[in-house]
């Protein structure tokens, strides 16, 4: 009997899988901090976000803010909302009233360049309290002045777009190699033993990008003189400013007199005075240009109020 020739299987190997996974993390949206004096006493239950009082103070002047950006940057502006209330150290008030920090949320898909500028941020805001009656905007008594961008989502340099810096030293060789793509075919073939077997192998060779970058760069030799010339010291004396306090005295009629207006500690003083101040101050700063300051100093039964005017 003729002899069975041997059968040779040849099994190509089963290439390994690169499994990547890729965690994409969304970027929050651009918000601006913006605070804000207002006329309004200030207590110790502004602190707390849950209270009813902080819950009221807040949906006033959020309304205010969304009234005023959304008509400035349309579809832009998302929303504001208050961060935090505290006690004002703006010190030119000498009085305990409310400053306000209030987050001015925009479109997280808005373009970093799109975004406003902090100053047009904080001019938005302050136009409006300066051309209001009485800087009164939807019941909610503004300081003017008192605005400004606390915190910004803007960087305080912009990136320049597809900038590259190489610095070389003189005389060096810098040398780029792209990883080669390589595809390598191996074909086994089996014939039958009657015949010499035959293993062919094909190897395709790698597809190699190399780009090498041979820069020389001239040394160069620089020479500065530096000439110092030093100025004579000059003692300022400093300028001490004289100031004259004058009293008005004035009745308000219609409202309506109470014991705690006498103590000047009490919230029904503080409010009143606030209330006061944020009409008047800004009729004799327009009348009188070197008025530094406005203050309420007391209220008598006859409902007169005694301010002091220091020009």
């Amino acid at each position: 009997m003729p002899s069975t020739p041997n059968k040779t299987t040849a099994f190509q190997p089963v290439p390994a899988t690169n499994t990547t996974t890729t965690t994409t993390t969304e970027s929050p949206a651009p918000v601006y901090h913006v605070g804000v004096v207002v006329f309004i006493p200030f207590n110790e239950d502004l602190k707390n976000e849950t209270s009813q009082q902080f819950k009221d103070l807040a949906k006033r002047i959020t309304a205010v803010y969304d009234m005023l950006y959304r008509k400035a940057f349309g579809a832009r502006f998302i929303r504001s909302y208050v961060i935090a209330f505290r006690v004002s150290s703006a010190s030119r008030i000498r009085m305990n009233v409310t400053e306000a920090e209030v987050g001015v949320e925009f479109n997280k898909t808005t373009p970093l360049v799109e975004l406003p500028k902090n100053e047009v941020v904080q001019k938005t805001l302050a136009d409006a309290i300066n051309t209001a009656n009485n800087n009164t905007i939807m019941d909610v008594p503004f300081s003017p002045g008192s605005v400004e961008v606390i915190r910004s989502p803007l960087p305080t340099t912009l990136p320049t777009t597809n900038s590259t810096v190489t610095t070389m030293a003189p005389n060096s060789t810098t040398t780029t190699a792209v990883q080669p793509t390589t595809n390598t075919t191996t074909t086994t073939t089996a014939v039958k033993p009657t015949t010499k077997t035959t293993t062919t192998t094909t190897a395709v060779k790698p597809t190699t990008n190399t780009t090498t970058t041979t820069t020389t760069a001239k040394p160069t030799t620089k020479t500065t003189t530096t000439t110092t010339t030093a100025k004579p010291t000059t003692k300022i004396t400093p300028t001490v400013e004289a100031t004259i306090t004058r009293k008005l005295t004035f009745r308000s009629r219609g409202e309506t007199f109470t014991t705690d207006l006498l103590n000047p500690s009490s919230a029904a003083f503080k409010s009143r005075a606030a209330l006061i101040k944020s009409y008047l101050e800004p009729l004799f700063q327009r009348e009188f240009s070197t008025l530094r300051d406005f203050i309420v100093t007391s209220f008598r039964y006859d409902l007169q109020a005694i301010l002091n005017i220091v020009k």
